[in-house]
C-alpha cells in the first residue's frame, strides 16, 4: 500500500546515535519504522506479523479527504490521483539534483558538535540512557543480523 499524502517521521540522529552526520543503516531504520508503525501490525496466535486493518479506516472517511459525506470510493479514488498529479509537477528536474550533488561534493562537513554541559537537573537526575543505536546490544545484534544476511545471499 502507498500512502501518497501520509504522514511523515523526523528521526533525530542525535537521539539514536552518536554522529549527526552518518546514516541510519537499514536495520535501524527497520527498527524505528517497527516501533512507529506498532498499531497498523499485530501478531497473531501463530507469531506471524498481520496488517491491522482498521489502522487504515481513515483512508475511506470522505470528510478526511475534504468531501461531502456521500462521497462514493470513486470519489475518494479521484481526489487522491489529481492531488498526486499535482504533488508531481513539483519535482525537481534531473539537471537540478546534478547541480545540487555537485554543490554538495564542493562542500566541507563541519566537525561533529560537541555535547553541550548537561542542564542543572540532569546533574541530579541523570537520564542515564545510552544512545540506543551506541549500546552493545545493538551492535551485537546487527552483527548477527549482517552474519545472517550475508550467508542467505549466497544460499
Amino acid at each position: 500500500m502507498v500512502f501518497f499524502f501520509g504522514t511523515y517521521t523526523v528521526i533525530d540522529r542525535a537521539t539514536y546515535q552518536d554522529s549527526i552526520y552518518s546514516p541510519l543503516t537499514f536495520d535501524e531504520l527497520s527498527y524505528l519504522a517497527r516501533q512507529n508503525l506498532s498499531g497498523a501490525f499485530y501478531k497473531d496466535a501463530k507469531g506471524e506479523t498481520k496488517v491491522r486493518e482498521s489502522f487504515f479506516d481513515f483512508m475511506d472517511d470522505p470528510n478526511g479527504w475534504g468531501l461531502p459525506p456521500e462521497s462514493t470510493r470513486k470519489d475518494i479514488d479521484s481526489v487522491i490521483v489529481v492531488r498526486n498529479k499535482e504533488k508531481r509537477k513539483r519535482k525537481i528536474d534531473p539537471k537540478e539534483i546534478e547541480k545540487i550533488k555537485a554543490e554538495m561534493a564542493k562542500s566541507v562537513r563541519p566537525k561533529e558538535p560537541t555535547p553541550a554541559e548537561p542542564e542543572w537537573y540532569e546533574k541530579y537526575f541523570p537520564k542515564g540512557k545510552e544512545k540506543l543505536f551506541e549500546t552493545d546490544e545493538w551492535k551485537g545484534m546487527s552483527k548477527i543480523n549482517s552474519s545472517i544476511k550475508f550467508i542467505f545471499y549466497f544460499i
